[in-house]
């Protein structure tokens, strides 16, 4: 058999129902707290992996410049050496047409 719920005074049942109105307020605001927390930490790891990348970035330029720039310095430097030996069997030459 079921019983019926004691009837409460007018001012018994505003209480209740504002405090069941200040809960479910404070709910919300604990559920839009713990959303935004997400938000903040997502914010902060972007962030994180954004600089991560971009430092990524900039040594990979840097190992390419260097590279780039130690191409430059052996071509140049066989570049040099096949010029200073086309000079020398040229002076050969000229000495060999002399004698």
């Amino acid at each position: 058999m079921m019983h019926a719920p004691p009837l409460l005074s007018p001012a018994a049942g505003r209480r209740q129902r504002r405090e069941l109105e200040r809960q479910i307020l404070r709910d919300d605001r604990q559920k839009q707290r713990a959303h935004l927390a997400g938000l903040r930490a997502a914010i902060r790891q972007a962030r994180a992996e954004r600089k991560a990348a971009l430092e990524q970035a900039k040594a990979r330029c840097r190992a390419e410049r260097m590279a780039a720039r130690e191409r430059v310095h052996a071509l140049r430097e066989r570049v040099l050496e096949e010029l200073r030996q086309a000079v020398t069997a040229r002076a050969h030459v000229k000495s060999a047409r002399c004698a």
